[in-house]
Formats: C-alpha cells, sequence, structure tokens
C-alpha cells in the first residue's frame, strides 16, 4: 500500500481544494464543501484504518490524544455533544455536530499520516501561497473588467468579487490569512527575481484586501501590522541588536502595503471609495457595526445568565429571535453572531467556549514560546510572520463566523497542525 508520506501529500492536496469546490445551482457554497469534506473524510479514515488493520500495527488505537492540539478538540467536541441533552432543536444541533465531527475526522488523519512529521513549513508556506494566487486572480480580475466600462464602487465587491468563497468576506479573510506564507517565502528565499515576483503577489493581494473593502479584514490587517513592528522592536532586544536588520525587515514588510494603497488612491480619488472612509466607517453609529455590538451584548448577557447551560449546539440562530425580537425588522434574522467564541458560549456554555478559544489560541502560544526561547539559534522575523495568520484568523472568529466556513476550517487545521509540529519537533532549521 500507500507510504504515509504519499497518501498524505494526497489527502493534503485534496483537502486544500475544499474552498474551490463550487456549483452554480447552489445560492451558498458552504453546503456543497460540507458535502465535500464529509465524502473525504470518511473515505481517507477508511482507507487509514484499513491499512493499519492490514499491517497489523500495535498502536494504541487513542495515542492520537497525545496531541494537545486533538485532546482540546476532543473535550470542546464532548461539550458540544453533551449540548444536545438541553437542545431546543435536536435536529439543528445534530447537522452542527456533524460538521464538528468533520474537523475532529481531519485531526485524527493529521496525526495518523503523519502530517507535520512528512512535511515542513515551507511546504505549506509554498501550498498556502499557490492557493492565494488563484484566489487572488478569481476575486481581482473582475475588478479590471469592471474599471474598463465603468467606476469601480465598493459596493461591487459583494455581486462581482466574491472569488472563491463567494462571498467577500470570507475571500477577504482567506486572502488575509495566507499572506503571511509569502512574505515567509520572500524572507527564506534571497534570489532576487523570485523575491520580487513574490512581492509583486503580496502587493496585488493587498490591493484585492482593499478594494474587497472587508472592513473587518482591514482592521485585522492593521493590528497585524502593527504586531509585526512592535514585535519587530523586541525582537532586537532579544537577540542581538541589529538596527540595519530590523530596518530592513520592516522596509521589506511595508513596501507591499504601502504600494496597494498607492495603487488604490490612484484608481480612487471619490470619498465614497476613499479606504481611510472604510477604515474611519468602523464606529458604533455604523448600521452594520451596530447590529454586531447588539448581537454581542445580548448574547454575552444570555451565557452570562446561562453559564453552564446552553440552548444546543448550532441554537443560536433559533434563541437569537427570542433574544433580539425587539430589533428585528421584515423578515431579517440574527442567524450568527459574528462571533464565534459569544455564539458558542450561548449553545454549549462559557466552559465549552472557553475550551474552543485556547484551541484556537494554541499555535500562538507555540509560537510565543519559541520566540522567547533563547537557546536555539533561529529567525524571530519568521516566528512573528508565521503568528500573524493565527492573529488573522482570531480577529476573524471575533468578527465574523469562521467555524462553520470550510474555507476558514481547512486554513486553521493546516496552520494549527503545523505549528504544532514545529514546535513539538523544534524542526527550526526552516526558520533559519
Amino acid at each position: 500500500m500507500m507510504s504515509d508520506k504519499i497518501t498524505g501529500l494526497i489527502y493534503l492536496i485534496l483537502l486544500s481544494i475544499t474552498g474551490f469546490i463550487n456549483s452554480e445551482n447552489v445560492i451558498d457554497v458552504v453546503g456543497i464543501q460540507w458535502y465535500y469534506l464529509s465524502y473525504l473524510n470518511i473515505f481517507f479514515l477508511g482507507f487509514t484504518l484499513l491499512k493499519r488493520l492490514l499491517q497489523n500495527r500495535k498502536e494504541n488505537n487513542i495515542s492520537f490524544l497525545s496531541n494537545p492540539l486533538i485532546k482540546l478538540y476532543v473535550i470542546f467536541f464532548l461539550f458540544c455533544s453533551l449540548s444536545l441533552v438541553f437542545s431546543i432543536n435536536h435536529s439543528v444541533s445534530i447537522i452542527a455536530l456533524s460538521k464538528l465531527s468533520i474537523t475532529l475526522i481531519s485531526l485524527f488523519l493529521f496525526e495518523e499520516l503523519q502530517i507535520f512529521k512528512n512535511f515542513n513549513i515551507n511546504q505549506l508556506s509554498i501550498l498556502f501561497s499557490t492557493y492565494l494566487l488563484i484566489e487572488v486572480f478569481l476575486s481581482i480580475k473582475p475588478f479590471f473588467e469592471i474599471i474598463q466600462v465603468t467606476d469601480y464602487d465598493f459596493s461591487m465587491a459583494d455581486q462581482f468579487l466574491r472569488g472563491a468563497a463567494a462571498n467577500k468576506n470570507i475571500t477577504s479573510a482567506s486572502i488575509a490569512f495566507k499572506i503571511p506564507f509569502i512574505y515567509f517565502l520572500i524572507f527564506k528565499y534571497k534570489n532576487i527575481f523570485l523575491r520580487i515576483l513574490l512581492l509583486i503577489i503580496c502587493t496585488t493581494a493587498f490591493f484585492n484586501l482593499i478594494i474587497l473593502s472587508s472592513r473587518a479584514i482591514i482592521l485585522s490587517v492593521t493590528i497585524s501590522s502593527l504586531f509585526y513592528f512592535t514585535g519587530s522592536i523586541i525582537s532586537s532586544y532579544i537577540s542581538n541588536y541589529n538596527s540595519k536588520l530590523i530596518l530592513k525587515n520592516l522596509f521589506i514588510f511595508f513596501i507591499p502595503i504601502v504600494m496597494a494603497l498607492g495603487i488604490s488612491n490612484t484608481y480612487f480619488k471619490n470619498e465614497s471609495t476613499n479606504i481611510g472612509n472604510r477604515i474611519s466607517s468602523i464606529n458604533s453609529d455604523d448600521v452594520s457595526s451596530s447590529t454586531r455590538f447588539r448581537y454581542y451584548t445580548k448574547g454575552t448577557n444570555y451565557a452570562l445568565k446561562n453559564p453552564f447551560l446552553g440552548v444546543g449546539i448550532g441554537n443560536w440562530q433559533l434563541i437569537s429571535i427570542k433574544l433580539d425580537s425587539d430589533s428585528l425588522e421584515s423578515y431579517i434574522v440574527p442567524y450568527v453572531a459574528h462571533n464565534d467564541f459569544i455564539e458558542l458560549a450561548t449553545e454549549i456554555g462559557i466552559l465549552g467556549a472557553v475550551i474552543y478559544l485556547i484551541f484556537i489560541l494554541s499555535s500562538l502560544y507555540f509560537l510565543a514560546k519559541m520566540f522567547f526561547y533563547k537557546k536555539i539559534e533561529y529567525s524571530h522575523n519568521a516566528i512573528l510572520i508565521l503568528a500573524i495568520p493565527g492573529i488573522i484568523y482570531f480577529l476573524d472568529a471575533n468578527l465574523n463566523f469562521p467555524l462553520y466556513r470550510p474555507i476558514m476550517l481547512v486554513n486553521i487545521l493546516f496552520y494549527s497542525t503545523f505549528i504544532y509540529g514545529l514546535y513539538k519537533h523544534q524542526n527550526l532549521k526552516n526558520l533559519k
């Protein structure tokens, strides 16, 4: 039978194309992507278990629980399962639970196929960068078609620039998540022509984010940039201070952002398409922002009043009608809380939501330990770059709803698995 490395490579490729699974016959591609993921995972789960049986492997079947990521997710999954007892709609909970079980199977397969041993962070960066290029092309191509016939307006992004995810906010989050891996390759490889090519791709990706105008992602990129700047200053004191190297790294990091902003100012001259106005519109007086703050407040209040007994996994969409009944307009209901952690707190209790929060932040914890670990020589700059996808996902989880979006789910599974593997095996030669 095939080796684990070949099987793992096939699984990685098939899993990573989930975000591109689409059909013109569906309104929301999420359903068909979950359908694809379920069959993919069931097939590879059956294949790996059969392979283990034929090879008479004697390893403990629950040895995968030694992986803290899987252990955390199993505990989270148990909280979700227990919430069925208190669920106000068992059918909705079972559907949500089935999606979470698909995630759990993916984590098991990553461990079983020893993904973090057979593949390194360089290969992951190349994979993510390749898919970033495809996502940017699919999203930005309509923009150039539009400006040939008329002026572009940000409102057009919802309909024309949605890209592979069929939603501009999800497309923005997926692109922003992958951009740091382009940076990783820029800092990793010294070939000047390759660096220029990667910088062009990076600049194009940032410009794509600007024209998609997702304020949550613009805010996330801003915070991530401040994190990188601050982290670079801190690293100069941890390692031997080298002001020229720090300035060089900062210049390389910010040049694509500055260039993207410069290009956007060339295209967008009126106030309605000014990026500064888009950022400044993120305030409590804005309709979209005030609506989200209302969901956050009511969801948090409910969770605090019911800290142990939630309404059942997946049932926010039902309890929110009652919680937000005094503010409902027409038939518009708060289907999601626009904050995965608050939504989970109302569904499975505060402790279950905290377990999921720890799972999401675990990668940043591992990276932080490596950053301040002085006994091994490696690049602090690489650690800072690799921390940015985790920050992007965490912020997106606080402002949107990536938990049930397969394209974001695949991103965080890949990322978490590889960061843990990097930390566990201290294979830091790829970070020098």
